[in-house]
């Protein structure tokens, strides 16, 4: 998927390494914010210490695709809806409000 989108945005080149970068760098983040696993290395390799945010509010996702269809599973998909898609989206629309107004 990434390399479509790098294909498509050949020209963008500083917006496509954003875009990979913002992404590459907020996935630990969010795992971090979940309550469930041993926690992120973030300076893996250099550390086997397992770090988690003292703020988690993100429910961590059960484990294969039979978990997903049970109450659990959809709560863990309302708490990434909250937490994640809609503040990504507030986000966006901000940034393309901004961007209309620079360009008018």
């Amino acid at each position: 998927l990434a390399s479509l989108l790098l294909t498509a945005c050949v020209r963008f080149e500083f917006r496509t390494f954003t875009f990979i970068f913002l992404c590459a760098i907020s996935h630990p983040l969010l795992d971090a914010m979940t309550n469930g696993g041993r926690g992120i290395a973030f300076f893996a390799p250099f550390s086997n210490h397992r770090y988690f945010f003292p703020w988690r509010p993100i429910r961590a996702s059960p484990i294969g695709a039979e978990g997903f269809f049970t109450d659990r599973g959809i709560a863990t998909v309302m708490s990434e809806l909250m937490w994640v898609w809609l503040p990504f989206a507030v986000a966006w629309v901000m940034g393309m409000i901004s961007a209309r107004r620079r360009s008018a």
